[in-house]
């Protein structure tokens, strides 16, 4: 290839180029384009409940898709809820895994694999009662509590309120 047809070939791209990426220039900063995602969420341990507060891409009204992790599978996710109101606060969850996902309204079959929130709710504490569950006036009780996979014992005794113990 000669000099002259290399510098043609070079301005003809170059204008083609030009005009392709002017056309364009406007979608490339445009963020409805994009998938939602969740930004801004609080998250209530206690009472196992999510609430969405902020929501960035994609094009509103959301839809918002909670999954939920196969107990015996932990790579299956199966649809938990599908809620449609906008900034929703999740609650009635039961312990395990959940994912949380935001989509342009009307998608039936999101993917559960990318841009979501995952949270895990831990089950319930259990409790057992050793000894006696009534004393008389002027008695004392003696509260413990043994936390699961941890070697310390907690103790509590309620004749000096704010003496704690560490036990191992």
């Amino acid at each position: 290839m000669f000099r002259g047809e290399l510098l043609f070939f070079l301005l003809v791209l170059e204008f083609f180029s030009l005009d392709f990426l002017k056309a364009r220039v406007p979608t490339f900063l445009d963020f409805s384009t994009l998938s939602p995602k969740i930004t801004q969420w609080e998250i209530d341990s206690c009472t196992r409940t999510i609430s969405i507060q902020s929501v960035a891409g994609g094009i509103p009204p959301y839809d918002f898709y909670v999954f939920r992790q196969d107990v015996l599978d932990s790579s299956n996710w199966q649809v938990y809820r599908l809620i449609k109101e906008q900034l929703p606060h999740i609650s009635g969850l039961t312990p395990g895994n959940y994912r949380v996902k935001a989509v342009n309204e009307g998608i039936t079959s999101p993917s559960y694999s990318y841009n979501f929130l995952e949270i895990h709710f831990p089950s319930d504490p259990e409790i057992e009662i050793k000894g006696l569950t009534s004393y008389c006036s002027g008695g004392s009780l003696d509260l413990a509590l043994q936390l699961l996979n941890n070697p310390n014992f907690f103790s509590y005794d309620s004749s000096l309120c704010t003496k704690y113990q560490t036990k191992s």
